[in-house]
Order: C-alpha cells, then sequence, then structure tokens
C-alpha cells in the first residue's frame, strides 16, 4: 500500500486530501472541514493531524494512525483494477460513508 493515494471523486466532492504511505508513516494533506459543517462526523481524517509524517501501520484490513497516541483502526479495502491501467483503490469507511483513494505514480 505504499506510495500517493489521491481522492477519486467527482468535481465538486465536499472533501478531497492526499495520503502519502510509506514503509512506518502516513502524511495526511486536505480534508479540511467544511465552512456549514464543520464537526461532520463523515468527514474523512477529521481527528488526525494534518501535513505531517506520522507512525502508522496497517493490519487485519486496518489502518492504524499514531497521533499523539495509536488511534482506533480504520477500516480499509484495497483492489486493483482491470487492465490496461491497473489502477489501485483503497476505500476507507468512516461511520456510513466510504472514502476511495486511488493510487498515483508507479
Amino acid at each position: 500500500m505504499r506510495g500517493t493515494w489521491i481522492t477519486n471523486a467527482p468535481e465538486g466532492y465536499d472533501y478531497s486530501g492526499t495520503l502519502v504511505i510509506d514503509r512506518n508513516t502516513i502524511t495526511i494533506t486536505g480534508y479540511e472541514a467544511d465552512y456549514w459543517f464543520p464537526n461532520d462526523p463523515r468527514r474523512p481524517f477529521k481527528d488526525s493531524t494534518k501535513g505531517v509524517s506520522l507512525k502508522g501501520c496497517s493490519e487485519s484490513g486496518k489502518i492504524y494512525i499514531n497521533d499523539f497516541g495509536w488511534k482506533e483502526g480504520i477500516p480499509c479495502e484495497y483492489t486493483e483494477g482491470a487492465s490496461p491501467d491497473y489502477t489501485k483503490l483503497l476505500r476507507f469507511r468512516f461511520g456510513d460513508r466510504y472514502e476511495t483513494l486511488r493510487r498515483t505514480g508507479a
């Protein structure tokens, strides 16, 4: 799952952001609070510090982030699309909604 992952959503989507997953770290950018709904419980990664590398790992279908202590695992699924591009996707669940990211680059 290492690499850079960006929001795979249509134009005008409520939230967008990027995850950079390295060997032992995760960096989250974007996913800013909405002006009208700043405390939206469905906002992806809303309780995580943005823009800095945090310790992280994946285990048993969840991603764990150490952000002033290890946070509860966020459920995720990985899939790879069909040829010719073999798009790699990560899907996270935040409450009752899903956030799908696609891997950029190689």
